[in-house]
């Protein structure tokens, strides 16, 4: 940070004795006592008309006295006057006062005025106390100083620089200091300025409650097919615009002045406010820094195009913010929409216009008021699942800031009913379905046609401050109010999540864990400690890999696993710490459904077994018209339906088909399938794991060229988090175990 360059400095203790023990205080002015001003157009440093700026600073210890610490600043601790509004007087009786925004200092701490003079002009000359001699002016450089005094309707002072030489007892107590070459301080140890410090008082019998409101955004979603080039971030878009009939501007890049012909400035605009210019299709965004009358008008910058025949756009106007093309959205910032202009698509299907890069996008008006929950989003409301109320405060003992939210629904109205919020600490909010709208919609539906939000506005903070010290109070940094809203995306599928591609929004993927050598497992059960409330679910998939295939690890398939815990065990949608254990084994088939337990299509017809052969014979119905080579086929009596055969199909015909299994009666699980009455399922995800019913169990999975393996030796765990998009509680994982098995 850039130290501050002064010409004359004062240090300043305040004692907390003298405010009530306080532990801070609030500066809102000092009052400087000046006895010359330079003579204007005549002055040492060649301006006209030189002025002050005052800057506080804290200090340091050096060859035992606090000097100004010039590289530390206070916070809002600058002030400044223009050379007209300095007075001054030759008794030392007229102040000067330069005002702060309650700047916060705290007691029991030495601070420093440094006082800067235009150009190091010599001609001001301020007020002191000199040893015993009494007022005088101190020529040439001087500082502001400071004494305490009471602001409001108090009036209490602790002052420095009297008639007599009486000191502060301690409550001001301070050095002189000249700088020289703006930055060495010299002490002048027989020298106080005269000066006044005054401070805030605050009431200790009422409240205050401030009102903090989002900002002015506009989630803007368009139609995919109707964007041409990038929007920039930061550029200004406008939308909803008309060109004034019969108006034109002349506009040049050497001049922040506009000349117009036929135009209706003063009923049109207001200073501060934006204007669009435009020459051809090259646009530009200005602002309007004054306004002359009704054919003149100052611009804050000059315009970057020349033309004398230029003309100007009313619409509405914003900043882009984000730009999201994969959402075929526009976010923009610092709306100036009102109920003429604004982003809300009507039936011409208003055009987005960005003007740094000529962009443009027509809005999509498909979705149109009144829409559900689902579609808000794609309207351009951000759904608040969570948020963080990031506002700083300083909150001195025997004072007490509270805050509390209201949010608006998703018919436009906010919550009659304040919810409590603590700044910098999360909140999930379950109590309904809450949005932060686009400033557009805001005023559009907000206004009472479809519901009323309270100072116009989604978001409503309120700050309540109050203190039990009249010296001091809470403190809330208005430069540094920030809220964090955060949306959990989230469906209720499972589509493809068997493969690197699902549908699932909400997941976790680990990392791959590689078993010792010579640690193949067989099988696996994996733990959670979740918090899963009540229409919601959380699914646990495995990826295993053996290490002799030769095939890659991502690419083999996910394998659900089976949740072991009660379907029936939830967690409280009250308490979000109320985790429950929850517990998951590999199926004991390539499952394909789990309600109901399929592996895939049940086959026509019914089939016969036989000893020591692995050809199943169709005996009734329509058999065998869709089974083929390389299918991954459940074989399995309907009396026995834990016991599955689980094969590859080598050869097939219409009436039998030939699998890479030879039936045995020999073997006790074999024997299972030599009998008739045999029904068959077409596996539908061949390539998933599963426990092998005619191994023991042993978890096995086939590779792309349908090539089996048994046991593994690396896997990794995929979790999907599920619940409906219009719910209001969502799953999380507080921890996962997984341990790896032998049968």
């Amino acid at each position: 940070m850039a130290a501050i360059v002064g010409d004359l400095a004062q240090t300043f203790f305040i004692d907390s004795k003298a405010v009530n023990t306080a532990k801070n205080i609030f500066l809102t002015s000092i009052d400087l006592y000046f006895r010359n001003k330079p003579t204007t157009q005549s002055t040492s440093s060649g301006l006209a008309n030189p002025g002050v700026t005052l800057y506080i600073c804290e200090t340091k210890l050096q060859d035992g006295i606090q000097v100004p610490d010039l590289f530390r600043p206070v916070a809002y601790g600058r002030s400044r006057k223009e050379f007209g509004s300095i007075s001054t007087s030759l008794n030392g009786a007229t102040a000067t006062n330069f005002t702060f925004t309650r700047t916060p200092l705290n007691t029991n701490q030495t601070y420093a005025l440094v006082i800067k003079f235009d150009g190091f002009d010599t001609g001001f000359s301020l007020w002191r106390n000199k040893g015993n001699e009494g007022y005088d002016g101190i020529e040439g450089q001087t500082d502001d100083a400071a004494a305490i005094g009471l602001t409001n309707n108090t009036s209490a002072s602790v002052s420095r620089g009297s008639n007599s030489p009486n000191m502060t007892k301690g409550a001001l107590d301070g050095y002189f200091f000249v700088l020289t070459s703006g930055a060495v301080a010299t002490p002048q140890l027989d020298v106080d300025l005269k000066f006044k410090l005054n401070i805030g008082t605050f009431s200790t019998t009422s409240n205050t409650t401030y009102n903090i409101i989002n900002r002015s955004y506009e989630m803007i979603p368009y139609v995919t097919t109707s964007l041409t080039g990038a929007f920039q971030g930061g550029e200004y878009v406008f939308a909803n615009s008309t060109i004034p009939s019969g108006q034109t501007i002349s506009v040049s890049t050497t001049s922040a002045n506009v000349t117009g012909t036929g135009t209706t400035f003063l009923s049109t605009y207001t200073a501060n406010s934006l204007i669009i210019l435009k020459s051809g299709d090259d646009h530009a965004v200005r602002k309007i820094v004054s306004i002359s009358n009704n054919s003149n008008l100052v611009l804050d910058y000059k315009s970057p195009f020349t033309n004398s025949s230029a003309q100007y756009v009313l619409g509405a106007i914003g900043k882009v913010d984000r730009f999201l093309p994969e959402n075929s959205m526009a976010i923009l910032v610092a709306s100036t929409a009102n109920a003429t202009y604004n982003f809300i698509s009507n039936a011409s299907s208003d055009t987005i216009v960005g003007v740094t890069s000529n962009a443009t996008a027509v809005i999509d008006n498909n979705l149109e008021y009144p829409v559900d929950q689902t579609q808000l989003a794609q309207l351009g409301a951000f759904v608040l699942d969570e948020f963080l109320p990031d506002l700083k405060y300083t909150i001195p003992p025997g004072t007490y800031a509270n805050t509390t939210v209201k949010l608006a629904n998703e018919d436009y109205d906010t919550s009659i009913q304040e919810y409590p919020v603590t700044p910098g600490k999360k909140k999930r909010f379950t109590y309904f379905p809450a949005f932060m709208y686009s400033r557009s919609d805001e005023l559009a539906y907000g206004d009472g046609s479809v519901g009323t939000l309270v100072n116009g506005k989604s978001i409503n903070f309120n700050v309540t401050l109050s203190t039990e010290n009249r010296f001091s109070s809470p403190f809330i940094d208005e430069q540094d109010l920030n809220f964090f809203g955060y949306q959990r995306i989230i469906n209720n599928t499972l589509v493809d999540e068997h493969t690197n591609s699902g549908q699932a929004i909400a997941k976790y993927i680990s990392r791959r864990v590689e078993l010792a050598p010579g640690q193949d497992s067989e099988d696996i059960r994996v733990y959670a400690t979740a918090y899963r409330p009540y229409g919601t679910n959380i699914d646990v998939y495995v990826k295993f890999y053996n290490e002799f295939d030769p095939e890659l690890f991502d690419e083999k398939s996910w394998t659900r696993l089976e949740n072991v815990t009660p379907a029936t065990t939830y967690s409280s949608t009250e308490n979000l710490n109320d985790y429950i254990e929850l517990e998951y084994q590999l199926p004991t088939l390539p499952i394909y459904e789990f309600e109901p337990l399929s592996t895939g299509v049940l086959q026509s017809g019914v089939f016969e077994g036989q000893n020591s052969n692995n050809v199943l014979v169709g005996t009734s119905g329509v058999v065998n018209t869709t089974i083929a080579t390389s299918d991954l086929v459940r074989i399995y009596n309907p009396l026995f339906p834990n016991n599955s055969l689980i094969s590859v199909v080598t050869a097939s015909n219409t009436t039998t088909f030939t699998i890479d299994t030879t039936l045995s009666s020999a073997n006790t699980r074999l024997n299972d399938f030599v009998r008739a009455g045999n029904l068959v399922e077409k596996v539908e995800f061949k390539n998933v794991a599963f426990k092998n019913f005619t191994a023991n169990g042993v978890v096995r999975y086939y590779n792309s060229e349908m090539s089996a393996f048994d046991t593994y030796t690396s896997f990794a765990i995929k979790v999907i988090f599920r619940a409906s998009t219009a719910s209001l509680v969502y799953p999380h994982l507080k921890d996962i175990r997984a341990i790896a098995l032998s049968v």
